[in-house]
């Protein structure tokens, strides 16, 4: 079975001219329905815009120059059970608390981005973990399989992609609920202008749910993921060579 369908407008990975390995691969069992999911999501409105990842260039260039701080935290995999109102508020008070207390002290402003909003996939040193004899595939994130150690649960399911482009647009709807209107608790040093922006973030493990959410931006032909201000290659995916890395050089979108 195939471990990543999609290529960008029926070729190769953006930039490419032959399709380069995937790192990572989630081990995906049923190729109908893949592609099922990823035509879904290529019908699908973006979750961020554009001019939100040129606005988050334009920051990070300022932090580049000295003349800004980056502040950037979160889960390290977010959980659809642990999905609240709650916890987006509370993430986004942290952040926001922790931003003005940057902005304080080093007398500059802070750049706040969350790994929020599509943080649902996790690399594995291993493919397949081993208990009491049985083994079963590694738990790869919410977006990929389940937690408990049974086959139902493990066995890597396409149709949990949809599920995280759900939560992730819910979770976004909330913080741009929230932010322009978050005030600091007691304590926080005043005098400092409170944030006002949260760009989220997240690790582009899963290639066949960045590349459906990609779209072309209409003011200069470029193409921006869809999915996220800020996503990155970590370290089992970061080789040159590997797929991650040749689609992240082609688009103008943030990548770390």
């Amino acid at each position: 079975m195939s471990s990543s369908l999609i290529t960008t407008a029926g070729g190769p990975a953006l930039g490419t001219a032959v399709t380069p390995p995937v790192a990572q691969p989630p081990g995906w069992q049923d190729d109908d329905a893949v592609r099922d999911v990823t035509e879904r999501l290529a019908g699908y409105l973006p979750l961020v815009l554009p001019s939100e990842c040129d606005r988050l260039r334009s920051r990070l260039a300022a932090v580049a120059r000295g003349e800004a701080f980056l502040l950037q935290g979160g889960d390290c995999a977010e959980t659809f059970d642990a999905l609240t109102a709650g916890s987006v508020a509370a993430t986004l008070d942290t952040l926001f608390t922790m931003a003005t207390t940057l902005s304080a002290g080093t007398e500059l402003p802070v750049v706040t981005v969350g790994r929020i909003a599509g943080q649902y996939a996790k690399p594995r040193s291993l493919p397949t973990e081993e208990r009491d004899g049985a083994t079963l595939p590694a738990y790869r994130g919410d977006a990929v399989n389940g937690l408990e150690f049974s086959p139902a649960l493990r066995t890597p399911n396409p149709y949990r992609m949809l599920r995280v482009y759900g939560a992730s647009a819910a979770t976004l709807n909330s913080i741009r609920a929230l932010a322009p209107a978050w005030e600091p608790p007691a304590g926080v040093p005043v005098g400092v202008r409170p944030p006002r922006e949260l760009f989220v973030s997240h690790e582009a493990l899963l290639l066949d749910y960045e590349q459906p959410l990609t779209r072309v931006d209409p003011r200069s032909g470029d193409s921006y993921a869809g999915s996220g201000h800020l996503l990155w290659a970590g370290e089992r995916t970061r080789r040159p060579t590997a797929r991650t890395s040749t689609t992240s050089a082609a688009s103008p979108t943030p990548w770390r």
